[in-house]
């Protein structure tokens, strides 16, 4: 009465394949993006020596507290659950300052899907990109004596 043949052919496998190598492949190149785009960002923001922490899971967040020059502790606050989104949005809204952007494009960096555009953003787009730890954003131009002729 009911005959019916629930088993799956090989070109199902196949496509099941193909669209797990592709999911694969938009994740580890979404990865890279994010990994170089942190890079980038922390060169702007003057840690040159730790900027490969980028590329490592976990370390990124160690990174991620150095951009913001907020101290080591930080760290461990960002190893809480919930509260680590709190400190999470605060160390890129610092970080984007730090590079030279404007604190939005560090509080839109935490929101998943935008997160790519904000990094993007930050990492490339035209700040005043600030190159020494202890450097200040505000600081006005030496005016130079003109020589009398």
């Amino acid at each position: 009465m009911y005959e019916t043949d629930y088993s799956a052919s090989a070109a199902d496998g196949g496509f099941f394949a193909a669209l797990g190598m592709v999911m694969w492949i938009f994740l580890i190149a979404t990865y890279l993006y994010m990994a170089y785009t942190q890079f980038v960002i922390a060169k702007k923001c003057g840690c040159n020596d730790t900027a490969f922490l980028a590329f490592i899971p976990i370390a990124n967040l160690f990174l991620l507290c150095q951009m913001a020059r907020k101290p080591g502790w930080w760290f461990v606050l960002m190893l809480i659950p919930f509260i680590n989104i709190i400190f999470y949005a605060i160390l890129w809204i610092e970080a984007a300052k730090n590079a030279g952007h404007s604190g939005g494009w560090g509080f839109l960096s935490i929101i998943p899907p935008i997160c790519l555009i904000a990094w993007g953003v930050i990492a490339f787009g035209k700040g005043n990109g600030m190159t020494t730890p202890g450097q200040n954003r505000t600081t006005t131009p030496v005016r130079r004596e003109q020589p009398v002729a």
